[in-house]
């Protein structure tokens, strides 16, 4: 799995979003058709950042965990493919099966 991390523009606006290229040419949607989409707000203003700083240990806490219960309930069923990123809000999008 090789992830690039880049830098657009999503409805308007700035983001950063992280991607799983093993997936861009091969999408897993006919072994894994539904995607799932968790959204993570921040509590604290960002102030012209992705996050407050003060913030990042939760955020990354909170996204371990996520991606190890994804992994463990999944059953080789969920595939982890991206994490978005704006102003004060992370999402992730995982592919799984029925």
């Amino acid at each position: 799995m090789a992830w690039q991390l880049f830098d657009t523009t999503i409805v308007g606006n700035q983001s950063q979003v992280l991607l799983d290229d093993q997936y861009i040419a091969d999408n897993p949607g006919a072994e894994l058709p539904n995607l799932a989409w968790f959204g993570v707000w921040c509590q604290q203003d960002t102030d012209g950042h992705y996050w407050n700083p003060a913030e990042s240990d939760t955020l990354d806490r909170i996204e371990s965990d996520l991606l190890r219960l994804v992994f463990q309930y999944g059953h080789a069923w969920a595939v982890y493919v991206r994490r978005a990123v704006s102003a004060g809000k992370r999402e992730y999008f995982v592919y799984y099966g029925a």
